[in-house]
């Protein structure tokens, strides 16, 4: 070690007789200072000091950064970019010694500044069981002035988080009533403008709300509201213009995205689905602090109220989030490896990585972040940020990430979505060989309630493989482009709070095929309100993939829509071999579309735009990987369009298909145990090998116990 921090020395001051050198050790410490050597005794004070002095190091190089135990607060990104980046040079960053590294983008607040409230003012607008118990803080005392931007947020629209409190590492649920579930929307006197249909006039709903408890409000003036106001897969947070205490009624300030719609109303098929779900409730009134771990910030004094959730608030940990921008991004980038380092308590995203090769993302934790722990392409911030200033040739701009590993990772309590996985040339079907393997993915959908996975995946050629996702409001996996391997993952208790949603699924473009489904068990994917929920949805015309070897355990809740454990909607040339579908209501269900729609569906002009240039359908890689396409897509001569099951085993299934154009061979139905090896503890291991699955050739037993992480 002595020798090696004697070279470092030389090799930093400039020296050149040293450029073959191979192997650099630098350190990273909460006590350092840019100034320093980098060694173990006069380590650096930032992981952008060391990338500063790798950078004057020639040659090829293996370079380990050890960042020592304790929190690194950022207020602005860790940016590294390398154009040109040098394949021969490598670099990693680390805990030291299994130390306890967090990077955050957040700042502690001191707890000797918190106080009992005692204002005769904030103590008339609290509900009298919570005086004498809140505590208030000056967050300018703090050195805390940035509160964010309260922006319209929820489906499909994900932007940074205002600033969230968290105490002892939990992220605390700014005060709102009521404290849990949603209320009816009442009678709707204007529905705002609907933009999904395109209206410009960007006008908020209007809607009666007669409950008494509104008349606390009244000096409230910067409430917002968050719920379902249309369809059941479509949730919405908007700031409140009006209390209308006259009247009885909520004015928005922001549209809902489809508008809104009264709670009991059923007028069409797609409201009748969501009425279940359809509801609001109010936030960010500091009348409702009522319950302990319930905060409130006021904007105008700079006063932040919390009603702690426990007897430590003079020792706990005290942190509110600050950073907007991603905490490391990586750009135009080649081997580099982050390890055992924990990403927490941030606005935007863990990780931001663009046009690299060779990245490492191993046994890091992400928690408590506003957006996304990593993305490969979206950044979710007011204005894209231009990290490099290249001209890409095409094959660059089309592969963008090739070979990004996130391995045996932990990712919660993440505000609308884990990983977003893109990378792969379409066109020309060449993977991009990007894996999340071995993770852990739960609560990943705590501020946007949908379109907020655990993945979401694009490209070509990716792969997600023995990860466990379980207990979040929102679908597991969305995913899009082509032949990706879904396959060995354990999903449980996902989607179960929304409707016409699933735990994996894909919809919307047809040249989106080739990938595959296999050997994955969704565990009690149902819904809590029994609306339309399966574990697979190939939806709007999806086709081509290969569903094999999964194990479905109590999954699939009819609702109006009658799904069953797998839901397929109007697509073709779906294969679906060797799976097991126990205690399910019901195991496929299959909305046939008939000649006319189809054609109506081809003619679309979003899709007839895909349809007709040659960036893929056309492309000499998809006609001779997907030959059965072309046809598919024609609208002039209608394809006979058919989805095929082989080989199902079915347990106590009461149902097994719904729907036409199904061709279905082979299915052992029985309400006796067909051989698991214990089916009370949920072991789904086949130890005798019914005759009726057996006798085909191609007939493959599933793997049970290799399914999800890996001991």
């Amino acid at each position: 070690m002595k020798s090696t921090m004697i070279l470092l020395l030389f090799i930093l001051s400039g020296a050149t007789s040293y450029s073959q050198q191979k192997s650099v050790t630098l350190f990273v410490a909460t006590n350092g200072k840019t100034s320093n050597l980098g060694t173990l005794a006069s380590p650096f004070l930032s992981p952008q000091d060391a990338i500063a002095a790798i950078g004057k190091i020639p040659g090829p190089v293996d370079a380990t950064v050890y960042i020592e135990e304790g929190h690194y607060n950022f207020n602005k990104s860790f940016i590294i970019a390398q154009p040109g980046a040098d394949s021969t040079r490598h670099i990693t960053f680390a805990n030291y010694q299994n130390g306890k590294v967090v990077f955050t983008g957040s700042s502690r607040l001191d707890n000797k500044t918190f106080r009992v409230t005692s204002d005769p003012a904030i103590l008339n607008r609290l509900p009298a069981v919570a005086r004498g118990k809140v505590y208030e803080t000056d967050l300018h005392a703090n050195g805390v002035t940035d509160y964010g931007k309260g922006n319209r947020h929820g489906y499909k629209t994900i932007l940074p988080a205002t600033l969230e409190f968290f105490y002892n590492g939990i992220p605390l649920t700014v005060a709102r009533y009521p404290n849990v579930g949603l209320l009816p929307v009442g009678t709707v006197l204007d529905p705002g403008t609907n933009l999904r249909l395109g209206g410009k006039e960007y006008k908020g709903g209007k809607f009666v709300f007669s409950d008494a408890r509104m008349n606390n409000w009244k000096e409230a003036d910067n409430a917002w509201v968050g719920g379902f106001f249309s369809y059941g897969y479509a949730d919405d947070y908007l700031k409140v213009d009006t209390f209308d205490f006259i009247n009885k009624a909520i004015r928005l300030k922001q549209p809902a995205t489809y508008s809104m719609f009264s709670s009991d109303n059923t007028s069409t098929a797609e409201l009748k689905n969501g009425q279940k779900i359809r509801g609001f409730y109010v936030y960010n009134l500091l009348e409702e602090i009522d319950i302990p771990g319930e905060w409130f910030l006021d904007e105008k004094t700079n006063k932040l109220y919390l009603w702690p959730p426990d007897n430590s608030i003079n020792t706990a940990d005290l942190e509110v989030s600050l950073l907007e921008d991603p905490i490391v991004v990586l750009s135009h980038t080649i081997n580099i490896t982050f390890k055992g380092i924990e990403f927490a308590y941030s606005r935007g995203m863990g990780f931001y990585i663009e046009n690299t090769r060779n990245t490492k993302i191993d046994h890091c934790i992400f928690d408590g972040l506003g957006t996304v722990a990593i993305s490969t392409g979206d950044q979710f911030n007011y204005k894209r940020t231009q990290y490099q200033q290249l001209q890409l040739s095409d094959m660059e701009a089309a592969l963008k990430n090739t070979n990004l590993q996130i391995l045996s990772c932990s990712i919660s309590n993440i505000g609308s979505g884990g990983v977003i996985l893109d990378g792969g040339d379409r066109k020309n079907l060449i993977p991009a060989n990007n894996i999340i393997d071995n993770c852990e993915f739960f609560n990943f959908s705590r501020i946007n309630k949908t379109f907020s996975p655990a993945i979401s995946l694009n490209g070509v050629g990716n792969q997600i493989t023995h990860c466990y996702i379980h207990d979040a409001l929102d679908q597991a996996i969305i995913f899009y482009g082509n032949n990706h391997r879904i396959s060995y993952n354990h999903i449980q208790n996902v989607a179960s709070y929304g409707t016409d949603a699933t735990a994996v699924g894909t919809g919307g473009d047809i040249t989106s095929t080739g990938t595959t489904i296999s050997y994955n068990y969704f565990e009690n994917i149902v819904s809590s309100l029994n609306t339309s929920i399966c574990a697979i949805y190939l939806d709007d015309g999806s086709s081509g993939m290969e569903i094999d070897g999964n194990v479905f355990y109590k999954s699939g809740t009819s609702g109006s829509y009658r799904f069953g454990a797998i839901h397929i909607n109007g697509g073709s040339n779906n294969y679906f071999r060797n799976n097991y579908f126990i205690d399910c209501n019901q195991a496929f269900s299959n909305n046939q579309y008939p000649d006319a729609q189809w054609r109506i569906y081809l003619t679309n002009p979003v899709k007839a735009k895909i349809f007709s240039t040659a960036l893929y359908l056309h492309s000499d890689a998809f006609i001779k990987a997907y030959p059965w396409l072309i046809p598919l897509t024609d609208s002039n001569t209608i394809a006979t369009r058919v989805n095929y099951i082989f080989n199902s085993l079915a347990y106590n299934v009461n149902v097994f298909a719904v729907g036409s154009s199904l061709v279905n061979k082979n299915v052992f139905s029985t309400n006796q145990d067909p051989g698991f090896a214990d089916l009370a503890k949920g072991n789904f291991t086949l130890v005798k090998y019914p005759a009726a699955l057996s006798q085909s050739n191609d007939w493959k037993p599933i793997p049970f116990s290799e399914i999800g992480l890996k001991k």
